[in-house]
C-alpha cells in the first residue's frame, strides 16, 4: 500500500459488482481527504472503480496487481460525492 488508510475492504472471492459497491459505500461515509482500499479479484473491477472514481470526482491514487487480487487506493475529494450515480 501506497499511503495510509482509513478504509481497507476486501472483497476477494465477491461477485460482480460486490467491490464496487463496498467500495462506493466506504467513499461515500468517509470524510474529505480519507483514503479508502479495496482489495478485489473481480476483472470488472479494473473497470468500474475507476471509472466511478473518476466520475465522482474523487482520486485514485493507484491501481495495483498483487498475487492473488488488485488493490485500488481511493482518497475522498469530494465532499458530496453521494451524488454521482454508477
Amino acid at each position: 500500500m501506497l499511503a495510509a488508510v482509513d478504509v481497507l475492504i476486501d472483497a476477494r472471492g465477491s461477485d460482480c459488482p460486490t467491490a464496487l459497491m463496498e467500495m462506493i459505500r466506504a467513499v461515500l461515509s468517509a470524510r474529505t481527504g480519507q483514503v479508502v482500499a479495496v482489495l478485489s479479484d473481480d476483472a470488472m473491477a479494473r473497470i468500474d472503480i475507476p471509472l466511478w472514481v473518476e466520475k465522482s470526482g474523487n482520486e485514485l491514487m493507484a491501481v495495483t496487481r498483487e498475487a492473488d487480487c488488485d488493490e485500488f487506493i481511493v482518497r475522498k475529494v469530494q465532499p458530496y460525492a453521494a451524488d454521482v450515480r454508477r
